[in-house]
């Protein structure tokens, strides 16, 4: 529409100029100029449709940082409070830390002895102040192992597969049992074992369990 009467405004102009300086323009010039004219407002709507692509592109990336900003910060918030309720535990941040991700990474040492997803005495407690803070969040638990084949005999005999796959699954769902016994619901908690398939470094540090708030999900809390 806004061609149209871009192209007719442009015309009554030409006929208004032509009217003053007393004289009519040939047919074949007319229309060479109306071509042009047409071409002209064609190429502005093609140039205004790119312009709008482009500024539907940056909303949306607009969009995405100020969601990532807040991400962010909810993150640092949830940090700060773990490291209050920790502190008091004498955990060091090598045990418990926030990731790349935002995800809470926790120390195997500190949660399972060697080839055991039994967890110890003190992962219990740092569990118990987790599940403390994340009360009515979503949550998705991730077990690692470090890439060392299994060899202990007493875990090849507990183990249905022997592999470091169920070893990492058995570990995450312990961790699960344990958050579900300090107050968390079975309805928020996933879990999932990656084996030996993302290592982060060394052994030691390849050896962890990963909690991943699941953002937008929320259940109703319950007390342990």
């Amino acid at each position: 529409m806004s061609s149209k009467i871009s192209i007719v405004a442009s015309v009554v102009l030409s006929l208004s100029a032509v009217g003053c300086a007393g004289a009519w323009v040939p047919k074949n010039i007319y229309d060479r100029d109306l071509g042009q004219l047409k071409e002209y407002n064609e190429a502005l709507e093609r140039d205004n449709s790119q312009l709008r692509v482009e500024h539907d592109a940056f909303q949306r990336l607009k969009a995405e940082m100020d969601l990532t900003s807040g991400a962010s910060a909810y993150y640092a918030q949830m940090a700060d409070s773990l490291r209050k309720a920790l502190a008091a535990l004498g955990v060091s941040q090598d045990d418990v830390m926030v990731g790349e991700h935002g995800q809470l990474i926790v120390a195997g040492d500190l949660l399972f002895d060697l080839g055991s997803w039994n967890i110890s005495a003190k992962g219990k407690d740092v569990l118990a102040k987790i599940a403390q803070t994340q009360k009515g969040n979503v949550l998705k638990i991730v077990g690692h192992t470090d890439k060392k084949p299994i060899v202990r005999a007493k875990t090849k005999e507990a183990l249905d597969t022997d592999t470091n796959l169920e070893l990492s699954t058995k570990r995450a769902i312990a961790v699960a049992g344990t958050l579900m016994k300090s107050g968390l619901r079975e309805r928020a908690l996933f879990v999932e074992g990656k084996g030996s398939s993302e290592p982060r470094g060394g052994d030691k540090t390849s050896r962890r369990v990963e909690i991943f708030v699941i953002e937008g999900a929320r259940v109703a809390p319950t007390s342990a």
